[in-house]
């Protein structure tokens, strides 16, 4: 089966304790319980960094524990689960954000420090984040929704300014991965094909041999010139001795 690991793409905050078999669930719930009411977490709590920002993600512990617990067997399939609730909090966390405008600093956070593959990011807000964004916008018509009757933005409004994101990233990158010229003449070191053997030769010393020929041929003119004219002039020559 594909293997998947926890993606890497939001700042996102897990236990330290991953064996979840060592978790008191009552402690774990309890934690939750305070970070979803005052944001502040116990000191003795072993999260990965109590200084958390406001722009990042957390992830509750008792996600992983339902994750290993209904997926015991199947490593892929509990990864997986873990992405998605990511994913999903990711979204919830957008949502909280006033102005909507404002959703492009909050995604602009994770991308300074997301440290893989920037197309990859991108690929994944336009893939996976939005779709879920339009999903939950339109199961917060149902009463059952933990967004019913909140004041969430319409799905075109905060697309448009995640779209306006990405392409303004697009763009960034592509001026940059432009930016880079190939001036032969300026170089400090260009390849020679010499007769199919490269050699790494340095731009002065390709120009020297042709200062020596230059030189050569305005040796050869002045010693033609010289004997030309010691033959017109010869007899006045001649008559000095």
């Amino acid at each position: 089966m594909e293997k998947i690991e926890h993606h890497n793409f939001f700042q996102v905050y897990l236990p330290k304790n991953r064996d979840t078999k060592s978790i008191d669930m009552a402690d774990v719930l309890m934690e939750e319980f305070h970070l979803s009411h005052n944001g502040q977490i116990t000191p003795t709590y072993e999260y990965d960094d109590s200084k958390r920002s406001a722009l990042e993600v957390i992830l509750y512990p008792s996600l992983l524990y339902a994750s290993r617990e209904l997926h015991r067997h199947d490593t892929f399939e509990q990864n997986k689960f873990v992405n998605e609730c990511i994913d999903s909090e990711f979204v919830n966390m957008l949502f909280r954000i006033h102005p909507v405008y404002k959703v492009a600093d909050f995604i602009e956070y994770h991308f300074k420090h997301y440290k893989g593959d920037t197309q990859e990011f991108l690929k994944h807000i336009k893939y996976s984040i939005i779709p879920v964004i339009r999903r939950k916008i339109e199961q917060s018509k149902n009463k059952d929704s933990e967004f019913f009757k909140q004041n969430i933005p319409e799905f075109d409004v905060i697309k448009g300014v995640i779209d306006d994101w990405i392409k303004e990233k697009t763009q960034a990158m592509k001026q940059t991965n432009s930016g880079y010229n190939t001036n032969i003449s300026s170089a400090n070191n260009v390849i020679v094909n010499n007769n199919s053997n490269i050699e790494n030769q340095n731009s002065e010393v390709i120009q020297k041999p042709q200062k020596k020929t230059l030189t050569l041929i305005g040796i050869v003119i002045s010693l033609l010139m010289l004997t030309i004219a010691l033959i017109a002039n010869w007899e006045k020559i001649s008559g000095l001795f």
